[in-house]
């Protein structure tokens, strides 16, 4: 994908128009393997009550996340109020038709300087103004290629088994109950807002890493009951 530019110091460079300048060619700009795994389960019990855990996580992986970059590209995302009018921010700047408006941003990272021949001699901050819709229509995918990081409490259970004394009325020799939730809830996530880190899985090879208009992770609860004879 193409990505940002940048100055030997790290910083973006802004091209002349105000807007990001981005590489010409494809560059490499996220790995999908995560460096590690980590999974954690446990069952605690007492007398007839069992409560079990279930954790695991993943480390380190990168993914586009499509959702994400377009919702920014079409000022849907809560982020691109930033600088939108006077009231969140935006400079005051006239455009080329001479229409006064409060819509502008500077985009962080620096200008370059050139000499007579045309070569870059130097950086200099950027002070070019811009329409604040202006960061996001045209930063690069590589801006939302992101930590894709989590850790989650994949299933949590609550059982109980009666006691022989507790089975001696009933037709059974073992009779278990038990309440089970599973996906409930993030313990950490690397990513922005309610964004699924484990939408970019497909089974298609061209497709990992990806994510795109992916459904929100499902929670679901149940109920267990075991019997024997």
């Amino acid at each position: 994908n193409n990505d940002y530019t940048y100055s030997p110091d790290g910083s973006p460079i802004i091209s002349p128009d105000g807007t990001w300048k981005q590489t010409e060619t494809i560059v490499p700009v996220g790995n999908i393997q995560p460096d590690f795994l980590l999974g954690w389960t446990n069952t605690f019990s007492y007398k007839g009550l069992q409560l079990a855990f279930l954790l695991d996580g993943k480390f380190g992986q990168e993914a586009y996340w499509g959702t994400k970059d377009w919702a920014e590209r079409l000022g849907q995302d809560p982020a691109t109020l930033e600088g939108r009018d006077a009231a969140h921010g935006g400079l005051s700047w006239v455009d080329a038709n001479g229409n006064e408006r409060d819509d502008g941003v500077v985009l962080p990272g620096v200008k370059e300087v050139f000499d007579a021949e045309g070569n870059v001699v130097g950086y200099e901050p950027n002070d070019i103004i811009v329409p604040a819709k202006e960061r996001w229509s045209t930063q690069p995918h590589a801006a939302n290629v992101l930590d894709g990081s989590f850790f989650r409490l994949r299933e949590l259970s609550l059982s109980y088994t009666l006691s022989a004394k507790q089975l001696e009325s009933l037709p059974f020799n073992r009779l278990s109950v038990s309440l089970i939730g599973r996906n409930l809830f993030y313990v950490y996530s690397a990513l922005p807002g309610n964004y699924n880190p484990e939408a970019v899985v497909s089974k298609q090879d061209e497709k990992q890493g990806i994510e795109f208009g992916a459904l929100p992770g499902i929670r679901s609860y149940g109920v267990s009951v075991g019997v024997g004879f």
